[in-house]
């Protein structure tokens, strides 16, 4: 499991955590702060969703999964940068679109440290 921090150019805090359970499976958990509100106070969202046929590219710099959620199964691809973690949603009946999380270049690596030693199946393409 990893787990990184974020804040948004209009001052919203995440928290990100992205954890293995077994093989191409996982999860991801997003909490969310309003602007200007420590983390850990008062959570404006926490939401996990399960992950499957996770693939991952060989440096974890690219992940793509399909995420275990009512009426249908979306894409959800992580490209993770060193300063950025960008995340796709392609496919979803509501929801679809891009979200930027800013991070430290360490978490990056963390993140990226983290998905290599998961082993996850290669991401051909």
């Amino acid at each position: 499991m990893v787990t990184v921090n974020s804040k948004g150019d209009d001052g919203t805090q995440y928290e990100v955590t992205l954890s293995q359970t077994v093989g191409d499976k996982g999860s991801v958990q997003v909490k969310r702060w309003a602007p200007g509100k420590a983390a850990k106070g008062k959570l404006l969202k926490n939401d996990t969703t399960k992950l499957y046929n996770i693939r991952a590219s060989a440096d974890g710099a690219k992940v793509v999964a399909k995420a275990d959620v009512p009426f249908n199964d979306p894409d959800v691809i992580f490209n993770i940068q060193p300063e950025l973690i960008t995340v796709s949603i392609v496919g979803a009946v509501i929801g679809n679109g891009v979200t930027l999380y800013p991070v430290a270049v360490a978490d990056a690596q963390s993140i990226r440290t983290f998905l290599i030693a998961c082993g996850f199946p290669s991401l051909q393409g």
